[in-house]
């Protein structure tokens, strides 16, 4: 029997797909992260950046702006060691993304 190329994936096929895209991101980490994040951040940034994922240990940042990402990039090492209470879980290092919100 041809199996038609041009219609749905089975499934399994496609599970396999979307899990292959998140191997390496730490879905789980994110909640501490977010619960953490108020108090690593300066009042007047955190509406201006989000953290968006773990991949590699390497945290994701969503910002404003450039000068944000500027801004954190300067802060890193001190929002870093405030997430080390993650434990093996946490971040080493930081990656600003510039996306307007």
């Amino acid at each position: 029997m041809k199996r038609d190329t041009d219609g749905p994936s089975a499934l399994g096929e496609s599970l396999r797909t979307v899990v292959s895209r998140f191997k390496r991101v730490d879905l789980l980490v994110m909640s501490d992260i977010r619960e953490l994040w108020p108090t690593l951040v300066d009042a007047p940034l955190l509406p201006l950046c989000t953290p968006e994922f773990v991949r590699d240990q390497v945290l994701v940042v969503r910002v404003s702006s450039g000068a944000v990402a500027q801004r954190l990039s300067w802060d890193e090492q001190r929002i870093l060691e405030g997430l080390r209470v993650l434990g093996d879980r946490a971040p080493t290092s930081l990656r600003p993304v510039v996306k307007p919100s």
